[in-house]
């Protein structure tokens, strides 16, 4: 029989060992870095949990996690992209709560995102369960924190207390703001082999040749469409709703007659100069769009990014580098170049055996990885450098000059394979409207949708863009009001998320002046295409929907 004594110090053993354990977290030291480290730098970290420094802006950490074997892979993939020296370290919470005021919070993957008020002031941050808490404090008491929380509550009306431990806040640092090209070394990879095959290779002898075959083909086959000048004679609900919008915010100062002319002209002008999330975001997508000449192609998504500007470089690279996309992007140019040969089919074959030697992502796909092809059109190459890319993870996107270049192809996939098409990962979209409002707005929403979109919402969503574009349906009244009922729920809901916080409120303003900006912008463009102004509003409301919908769902 066990004595009474060792029982009581039994249990009183394990609760200390509960308690302790609940105590313990994990982060992911990535290493020591020059001063110049930013946020931006370890994007492919940005969602995983807070990024933070210490020790002057050189420690840079991720963290935290409850469980080891979350951080470990986390450390692994840091390890894979150059942080050779990231590891798992502990961290004992062992120190009692303090007060803070929380004036504000982000998803994760908005955290190098960072500015606006908090730049200049001596902020503090802390992060758990996919949020950052913008924090202000610690307080000596709650009596000190309700006081400050009252004065905070003028700036921040959303304020309220919170209570943190020391080791889960750290300070807000320049490491958040002014990004510019990532700093980070890049692994030493194998090269990628490419089959020593007649075909390809007989052709790089006549790379003035190559290049002209690839510049006829990227420089003729682009189907984007352009801005439209916008009409300021033509009354619309569009114009009236970015008006009511403008006049709120005190830059439009005409009245609310619904025509888009110079007075909204003007107002939509000025603010879109100035609102702080569209310049932030401008800011990146221009630095994204820069062509091969500001690179150095150090990697295989800047090299996919510029493949169509500079060929025959993009070309070169991809030849020494080590990814199954390397390959099929190769055998993708030699189908322009030369159309079909044996080498292709090699070289795109070993790429799809690289590619899914570990399995796939999609166990359900309508493609079977274990063949092999004889590629005789284009079309077959695109859909199989799809399936690569959705099993390659976010790591490489795949370039949206691709959908661009290759519409109907695509399209034809999606229909195709929804759920493989959602899980392909793309690099900053803007559709074919050829215009920086509508990448704005589609950057933004894709961020706040936390990669939570519905593969057949947009499997038909872009099925729906390529039948306004090019097959041009008449929308009946009945899908018009159901548009219409749609647009406004979301608008509406937009605008309440946004009352929960003062970032949110930014974001959601700035979501709602470019969807009207836009929607203005599409009324135009198929008043252009010959239809009249009542057929463009439907279609133009089609439109807008559909690219829009399956990143706000969850305001629906």
């Amino acid at each position: 029989m066990m004595k009474k004594g060792l029982i009581t110090g039994l249990a009183l053993f394990l609760l200390c060992s509960c308690f302790a354990q609940d105590q313990i977290r994990y982060k992911v030291n990535l290493g020591n870095f020059d001063s110049n480290v930013k946020a931006i730098d370890f994007d492919y970290l940005l969602n995983k949990g807070l990024l933070y420094t210490q020790a002057g802006q050189k420690l840079v950490f991720l963290g935290h996690f409850e469980d080891y074997n979350d951080a470990l892979q986390q450390a692994q993939l840091a390890k894979e992209k150059g942080c050779f020296n990231a590891r798992v370290e502990p961290v004992n919470l062992n120190k009692p709560s303090e007060y803070y005021v929380q004036i504000a919070s982000y998803d994760y993957f908005n955290q190098a995102a960072l500015s606006f008020e908090y730049q200049s002031s001596n902020r503090k941050i802390a992060g758990t369960k996919g949020q950052i808490q913008i924090l202000v404090g610690p307080f000596a008491d709650r009596t000190s924190a309700d006081l400050n929380l009252a004065n905070l509550r003028e700036s921040y009306p959303g304020a309220f207390l919170a209570k943190f431990r020391p080791q889960e806040v750290h300070l807000i640092t320049d490491f958040y703001y002014d990004q510019e090209q990532p700093t980070l070394p890049s692994p030493q990879l194998t090269n990628y082999q490419v089959p020593q095959q007649k075909g390809f290779d007989d052709l790089l002898a006549k790379e003035e040749e190559l290049n002209t075959f690839w510049e006829l083909h990227f420089g003729t086959t682009l189907k984007k469409q352009s801005k439209p000048a916008i009409r300021g004679n033509k009354k619309r609900a569009s114009a009236l709703k970015l008006q009511t919008l403008l006049k709120k915010d005190g830059v439009y100062t005409s009245s609310l007659d619904g025509y888009y002319g110079k007075g909204t002209q003007t107002a939509f002008k000025q603010m879109y100069n100035q609102d702080p999330v569209i310049q932030y975001y401008r800011k990146h997508l221009k630095q994204n769009q820069e062509n091969v000449i500001a690179l150095e192609l150090n990697n295989i998504n800047d090299v996919l990014l510029n493949l169509p500007y500079e060929p025959m470089v993009c070309k070169d690279k991809l030849v020494k580098m080590p990814e199954p996309l390397a390959g099929a992007y190769l055998a993708y140019l030699e189908m322009i170049a030369s159309g079909p040969s044996n080498n292709l089919n090699k070289t795109m074959n070993r790429a799809i055996k690289e590619a899914f030697k570990n399995g796939s992502v999609n166990q359900n796909m309508r493609f079977d990885p274990s063949a092999s092809y004889d590629y005789q059109n284009m079309e077959q190459i695109v859909q199989h450098l799809l399936f690569i890319h959705m099993n390659t993870g976010k790591n490489i996107p795949a370039p949206c000059w691709l959908y661009d270049y290759h519409i109907k192809e695509i399209s034809q996939f999606s229909a195709k394979d929804p759920i493989s098409f959602a899980k392909i990962n793309w690099n900053n979209c803007s559709s074919t409207y050829n215009w920086e409002e509508m990448d704005l707005l589609l950057t933004i929403i894709n961020q706040i949708s936390i990669g939570q979109v519905d593969a057949y919402e947009a499997s038909n969503s872009w099925s729906n863009q390529i039948a306004l574009i090019y097959d041009q349906p008449t929308i009946s009244d009945q899908e018009h009001e159901a548009n219409q009922a749609w647009s406004e729920a979301v608008s509406t809901n937009i605008y309440k998320w946004g009352q929960k916080d003062v970032y949110l409120e930014k974001l959601s303003y700035s979501i709602r002046l470019l969807y009207f900006q836009n929607q203005v912008l599409l009324e135009d463009l198929f008043m252009d295409k010959g239809f009249s102004l009542s057929e463009s509003k439907k279609m133009a409301l089609a439109a807008m929907n559909s690219l829009a919908g399956p990143y706000l769902s969850r305001f629906n």
